[in-house]
């Protein structure tokens, strides 16, 4: 598997139980808020029928299970990912907040495109940027990682890719954070379709700490994949939101950017 994979095992083991930020790091919008999707309009609410797994007809039966579905369900086909998380956190010398905005389009394990923005402010107005892009195709990965205060620096290397690493990406977050003991699902139509509407509250965050206003949502369709999930919630010293949506499901294509080609003529001329 590709070095840079391992890193990401690596940072989603040792995130799900400290306070460092998680998975792919922290991302920017190009601006201090996040704006997120659009919450789908329901149009008819229809009497409640048999859930996928980890859903029971009263609540959120074991979110473990959800997750593991989820992922299972999309490494049969391709997808297009959005990622959004905001952090503030007050410290004793007046705190940060970092946002993070991601896309990623996945073929399969073996073609994708992953792009992230990361912006780190401080009460002080001083802001810290850092960007990144990553493509894989042709039994090869490619990385850019642009620092924002310095020249951007490029990696590449044969890739062996077993499982699509985005698919347990997400799978990750729900279990991180699909944390609450109180819920209700609803079984909904929206765009034609029959969705399971998930609202939960009452939580813990990844420390084991009780939240104030703790809250998640999803939107799940029959089969158990999770179409779209948001989570918030706040402490005595940090706020907290992240979201994913997925779109064109089975309808994604993978193009390489113009900095892949390039690399790729310098290696051949090299």
């Amino acid at each position: 598997m590709r070095r840079r994979l391992v890193v990401l095992v690596a940072l989603l083991a040792t995130t799900a139980g400290c306070a460092g930020l998680p998975s792919l790091g922290d991302g920017d919008t190009g601006s201090d808020t996040v704006t997120p999707a659009p919450i789908p309009e329901v149009t008819t609410t229809e009497r409640q029928l048999d859930p996928p797994p980890g859903l029971a007809p009263d609540g959120i039966e074991h979110a473990g299970t959800l997750a593991f579905t989820h992922r299972r369900l999309l490494q049969q086909q391709s997808y297009t990912f959005h990622e959004q998380f905001r952090r503030t956190v007050e410290t004793g010398d007046g705190g940060y907040t970092v946002v993070r905005n991601e896309t990623t389009t996945v073929v399969d394990a073996g073609r994708y495109r992953h792009r992230l923005e990361r912006v780190r402010h401080r009460p002080n107005g001083t802001r810290t940027t850092y960007a990144a892009e990553a493509f894989a195709g042709g039994g090869r990965w490619y990385d850019r990682s642009d620092p924002g205060d310095g020249p951007a620096s490029y990696d590449s290397g044969e890739l062996v890719a077993e499982t699509d690493q985005f698919a347990a990406e997400s799978e990750f977050y729900l279990d991180r954070y699909v944390t609450v003991t109180e819920s209700r699902v609803e079984l909904v139509r929206w765009r034609g379709r029959p969705f399971y509407r998930v609202t939960g509250w009452n939580g813990t965050t990844p420390l084991g700490q009780r939240a104030d206003r703790y809250r998640v949502a999803l939107i799940v369709d029959r089969r158990g994949l999770v179409h779209r999930f948001d989570v918030s919630y706040r402490t005595e010293t940090e706020r907290l939101s992240y979201s994913f949506r997925y779109e064109r499901l089975g309808e994604t294509r993978v193009v390489a950017p113009d900095w892949v080609e390039e690399r790729r003529t310098d290696r051949t001329a090299g």
